[in-house]
């Protein structure tokens, strides 16, 4: 590792002033020995990290050469691929799915997405690893979060490959239908991976590995999701049981030191699987005069297709604003009793979110200033003596950096809960408005 560092410190400084632009990680870097919860395995687990690390190291060269190719019109394409693997996207994706084509296939999607948060999020929390080093690659996208795995990535492999999946069992589609989706599945999921490493934010080792890790959840959910939809439908107590274990899920997941969004985000994807598991639960097995279809499951031979076309917009038009204001309502209420409550029992509370937007964040692009702890305690003789002692001063490891316990973040809570609500708006009441409005078939 050290020996990489200095390759890539000539790197830098041989590359300074070469970029294009003003990096978005221009300050607030990282800079000492960051410990991370795998270290608590001892040598095994730092040797685990080190290795890891090394891999992203290794990469660099790859995004080097990557962005020698850089143009302002494949930069706006590669940003626009990006945000194809984001949760901006799959939140409408997950309420088109809802309320236009296929309501079990949309609540499917939500519980996976949440799986997908939960378990990448995991990971980089767990390992602490930072993005590629920069410079020598010139960053096109601020990353607070820790590199390894891929969120993107991840979420790229599992919802898109489980659309499809899906659509192949499901629905009895032509040869040339089926390869036409194919061919647009494949070129979403492995574009969105593509832009990771063209914008700079991630590197080949972190794209692998979250590729591998969501493989591997695809392959376990496409196993369970039948069970998964059965139990949600006919359990007597699922929502009671749903949300211990997504209690349980939430406190013994690894925290990010120094803090990142990553914890809250994966809090705000579990408030959606847990709305839509509320709705589901609650509408499943009972006769209501509200069909909770998508509107595109009640089609006929005999609908004209500009009525469907319009019933789907309007659907859109309605729904859309209604999610967004009860966000804003729910966000509101929840975020001021909370706060109100923590300072009426002088409870030390703040609003990570309200902090990042201000800029407090550390970007994680790896420097020449970071450190990770020894695999093994090295403990030098008194009476030995070396010729290069300022060097090698420089290469060993100082003590880790250490961070303060912070108080009650209160945006986990209100997170779940706002998400929660949206989400179960969305999948049960939406529908109530869909039915007044006669948006249906």
């Amino acid at each position: 590792m050290n020996h990489m560092s200095k390759v890539l410190g000539k790197m830098n400084a041989s590359r300074q002033g070469n970029g294009h632009g003003k990096s978005p990680c221009h300050k607030g870097q990282l800079h000492g020995v960051y410990s991370a919860p795998i270290d608590k395995l001892g040598s095994y687990g730092r040797c685990i990290r080190h290795k890891l690390f090394d891999a992203i190291l290794v990469g660099t060269p790859v995004l080097v050469a990557i962005q020698k190719y850089r143009t302002p019109s494949r930069d706006k394409l590669m940003r626009w691929l990006s945000f194809l693997g984001t949760e901006d996207f799959y939140t409408p994706l997950i309420l088109l799915l809802t309320w236009i084509f296929d309501a079990r296939l949309g609540r499917l999607v939500a519980i996976l997405m949440a799986m997908g948060f939960y378990v990448a999020s995991v990971g980089k929390n767990a390992l602490g690893l930072p993005r590629p080093p920069t410079p020598p690659v010139h960053v096109m996208e601020k990353a607070a979060d820790w590199a390894l795995p891929s969120l993107h990535s991840v979420l790229g492999v599992v919802l898109p490959w489980y659309i499809w999946i899906y659509v192949y069992i499901h629905y009895h589609l032509s040869t040339f239908m089926l390869l036409s989706f194919f061919c647009v599945i494949a070129a979403w999921s492995f574009s969105v991976m593509l832009s990771r490493l063209y914008l700079g934010v991630h590197s080949p080792a972190d794209i692998v590995s979250g590729g591998m890790l969501g493989v591997a959840l695809l392959s376990l959910f496409v196993q369970i999701d039948d069970f998964l939809d059965h139990f949600f439908g006919h359990g007597s107590s699922a929502i009671l049981q749903t949300f211990v274990y997504i209690m349980i899920l939430l406190a013994i997941h690894p925290r990010a030191q120094p803090e990142t969004m990553s914890y809250g985000d994966t809090c705000s994807t579990t408030g959606v699987a847990f709305g839509v598991i509320v709705a589901r639960i609650r509408t499943a097995g009972h006769h209501h005069h509200v069909a909770y279809a998508a509107l595109l499951e009640t089609v006929n031979d005999n609908v004209d297709s500009l009525n469907v076309c319009c019933l789907a917009v309007g659907r859109l038009i309605v729904g859309i604003p209604v999610i967004i204001c009860v966000r804003l309502l729910v966000k509101y209420i929840v975020k001021t009793t909370l706060t109100g409550t923590c300072h009426l029992i002088n409870c030390p509370s703040y609003s990570y979110s309200d902090q990042a937007k201000k800029g407090n964040q550390l970007c994680k692009h790896y420097t020449i200033d970071f450190k990770l702890p020894p695999v093994h305690s090295i403990s030098k003789p008194e009476n030995e003596e070396s010729d290069d002692s300022d060097s090698d001063e420089e290469d060993m490891p100082k003590q880790p950096v250490s961070f303060e316990p912070r108080p009650f973040n209160v945006d986990i809570p209100v997170k779940f809960l706002t998400y929660t609500a949206m989400s179960w708006i969305a999948v049960e009441y939406c529908h109530y408005i869909f039915h007044y409005l006669n948006f249906i078939l």
